[in-house]
């Protein structure tokens, strides 16, 4: 009977002990995810890196995205930290950023100054979860059937 005991105290411990030690040091994560917009014809490219500290489910990271015009040259680059925009590329000019202004709109009207009237409104405001979603690690990012006008088409998630 304490040979069973043992092996089976040793098989919880063993199973359990990855869950425990995650829980205990928290850890560093990068996830990569692709979304299309269809409507709006864009491409969506986005790379988390951050900490989920012990205990939590999600944490916060730094987003370096860019968003593409499917069929064109037009791209705009981004870097997000804490939902805060803090850089915005176009054609590798830095461009100025106002975060009083918000998440989305300097990143699309960047893109495309009439955006409002060229993109589909239900994509754009997805574009913004999926945005800030990642930037809060694994367990907060967008995945297929999460998302009704976005399609999904790569997401994968590193622990460091």
């Amino acid at each position: 009977m304490k040979i069973i005991f043992i092996v089976l105290f040793a098989y919880c411990f063993i199973c359990f002990e990855g869950c425990i030690g995650t829980t205990l040091s928290g850890y560093e994560y990068e996830t990569k995810a692709v979304y299309k917009a269809f409507k709006s014809n864009l491409l969506i490219r986005l790379v988390a890196n951050g900490r989920v500290k012990p205990g939590e489910d999600v944490g916060i990271g730094v987003v370096n995205g860019c968003i593409y015009r499917i069929n064109s040259n037009d791209s705009i680059n981004f870097v997000i930290e804490a939902d805060t925009l803090q850089a915005l590329y176009k054609n590798n000019q830095k461009k100025s950023v106002n975060k009083a202004s918000g998440l989305i709109e300097p990143i699309m009207a960047e893109l495309d100054a009439s955006y409002k009237q060229n993109f589909d409104s239900i994509e754009i405001n997805e574009i913004e979860k999926i945005i800030l979603s990642i930037g809060y690690g694994p367990k907060a990012t967008i995945l297929k059937g999460q998302t009704k006008a976005l399609e999904v088409e790569r997401v994968d998630f590193k622990r460091k």
